[in-house]
Parts: C-alpha cells; sequence; structure tokens
C-alpha cells in the first residue's frame, strides 16, 4: 500500500508527464490504481513519442487507463450528489448531471459544451460575480481563481492533497481549456474554451477522451 507521503511526493511526478497529453489525477489515488498509473508515467518517459501519432496513441492508452474511474455509473452518480452539496458547483449542478447523461446517451459534443458552462459560471460564483454586476472577471483573474482556492485547512495532510489537486487543477486550465487559441497545443484535439464556445470550427472536441478530461476537473 502506498503511503500518502509517497503518493503525494510522486504526484509531483506523475503530472507534468500526464499533463503533456492534457490530463492529470486526482492526489488521492493509492493502492494498485497507484502503481498502474506509476508503471503508465514510467512507460511514457521510457518511451517518449516520435511523432503526432505515437503521441495519440499514448493519450489513448490514458484515456483507458482511467476509464473505470471516470466512467462507472456508481462514481459518476456520487459526483453529482456531492455536486448539489458543495457550493458554487450546487448552482451548476443540474449542467453537470445534464452532461453526464449526454455522455451515456454518446451525446459528446453536447456533454463538453455543458461541462464547459459548468466550469465557467462555477468560476464566476467563486468570483462574486453575478448578471447585472460590472467589471466581469477576466480570463486572466479566472485562471487565477484556481490558482488561489483557499484550502480547507483540515489537517496537514488534506491540505497536502488539495494543494497538489488544486496546483494540477490550475496547470489544466491554463495550458489547455483557458489557452489562448494562438498559443493553444492542439495536436490531439481543439478541447479549449475559446474555441468551442466561439464556434471558430466544428473540430475534433467531443471525444470521449476530452469529456473525461473535463469531468477530472469536477472530482476533488
Amino acid at each position: 500500500m502506498t503511503s500518502h507521503n509517497q503518493g503525494l511526493n510522486e504526484y509531483s511526478v506523475f503530472t507534468p508527464v500526464l499533463m503533456d497529453y492534457g490530463w492529470f489525477v486526482a492526489p488521492y489515488i493509492n493502492g494498485e490504481e497507484h502503481e498502474r498509473i506509476k508503471r503508465l508515467v514510467a512507460y511514457i518517459q521510457t518511451n517518449p513519442p516520435a511523432d503526432d501519432a505515437a503521441k495519440r496513441a499514448i493519450e489513448d492508452t490514458i484515456h483507458r487507463e482511467f476509464l473505470d474511474v471516470a466512467f462507472g455509473v456508481q462514481v459518476r452518480a456520487r459526483y453529482v450528489w456531492l455536486a448539489l452539496r458543495t457550493p458554487h458547483i450546487s448552482n451548476y449542478s443540474h449542467l453537470y448531471e445534464s452532461a453526464v447523461f449526454a455522455y451515456y446517451k454518446r451525446e459528446y459534443a453536447a456533454a463538453v459544451c455543458l461541462l464547459l458552462v459548468a466550469l465557467e459560471g462555477i468560476l464566476l460564483s467563486i468570483n462574486g460575480w453575478r448578471v447585472g454586476q460590472p467589471h466581469k472577471p477576466s480570463f486572466a483573474q479566472l485562471k487565477a481563481t484556481i490558482a488561489n482556492l483557499t484550502l480547507a485547512s483540515i489537517n496537514s495532510e488534506m491540505n497536502g492533497i488539495q494543494a497538489a489537486f488544486r496546483d494540477a487543477l490550475s496547470a489544466f486550465i491554463d495550458r489547455w481549456i483557458y489557452a489562448h487559441t494562438s498559443n493553444a497545443d492542439f495536436t490531439l484535439s481543439v478541447l479549449n474554451r475559446h474555441y468551442i464556445l466561439h464556434g471558430m470550427d466544428a473540430g475534433n472536441f467531443y471525444r470521449p477522451h476530452d469529456i473525461h478530461r473535463l469531468l477530472l476537473g469536477f472530482d476533488p
């Protein structure tokens, strides 16, 4: 069994490797799941992709490795239940729940759009902004919202877990979801808020892989 301290130390190694492919995982994973991810990261480090096709093959491997956690019916039902009880997220829990149902109905484009809207609404809510108020937060401010989220301060161990997840989520939003389209990496997909919601192209933003990546942002 992996200790929490060891898990957090290794999480700091896992995150940048997975983030190159637009992925991250929860820092509280342990046991066999932790070991599977450790082996996967070691494989990626020793077998760097030679071209975009190899990069896509690695991303597909990451996606398949996390499927049981991402799309298990019981897992999704629990997170829908938690969303209803979590401040800021609760106001948008109906969109999150609709996105989960859309996934199971294979309405992948709808699922991605719903999750993007829910994410932005949650960030605006955390900032205390409502329709009709002046000075809507900029994207730079929304990104900073995640980077500066306050920890629950239950105990030092939980603080470490929360900080690790917060930092990974912040990097994911900054590097992938809210990246300026002129700087975004579109070699794998066009899962980017500006690209999608401005209708810049029909694009390949609604693969199951992309729904999976977005769902991770709602699973602290």
